[in-house]
Order: structure tokens, then sequence, then C-alpha cells
């Protein structure tokens, strides 16, 4: 089972919310399912920074960088894919 796009949405803000919060540290998951829970996050979050970085470096010219960063963004959806398919073997 994939996450829909309002559990992705989900995820994002509250992964936001903490980077925000300044409470972006590695902690020991509790269980598996916790790990790769946090792990979808991060995933998540990190697409969507590549993303950004692809779009300001469009906008300063660079599209090389533009590309490598869309490149990247594109294996963190990947990661979140793989992850996905394992949190269904896990829960």
């Amino acid at each position: 089972m994939t996450l829909s796009k309002e559990e992705i949405a989900q995820i994002a803000k509250e992964t936001a919310r903490a980077v925000i919060e300044g409470r972006v540290t590695y902690h020991e998951p509790e269980t598996v399912p916790q790990g790769i829970q946090d792990s979808l996050g991060e995933e998540v979050l990190a697409h969507m920074w590549y993303q950004l970085r692809a779009k300001h470096a469009r906008g300063q010219g660079d599209e090389g960088t533009a590309r490598l960063y869309e490149h990247i963004a594109n294996e963190e959806l990947s990661h979140y894919q793989e992850l996905s398919r394992r949190r269904i073997d896990v829960f």
C-alpha cells in the first residue's frame, strides 16, 4: 500500500515543522516500522528541497545544476517508493 497524496503532504508538513523548530536530529526509532515511517518523511522532504534548489539554479541561469538537482530529486522519489513497498511487508 502506497501513501496517498494527502498522507505524503502530511508527512512533508510534519517534517518541515520539525526542521523549522530545530528538531532535526537523529533519534533511534522505537520500532522498525517507525524507522521506515521516519525515512519516508525524510525522502519526501529531500525531494522537495532538491526541486526548490533546481528552481533556484534555473532562475540563476544554471541549467546544468538545475538538471542535476532534478535527477537527484527523482532518486529520492525512487527511495520513497522502495520504502513504501517495504512498509507493506513490515506493517
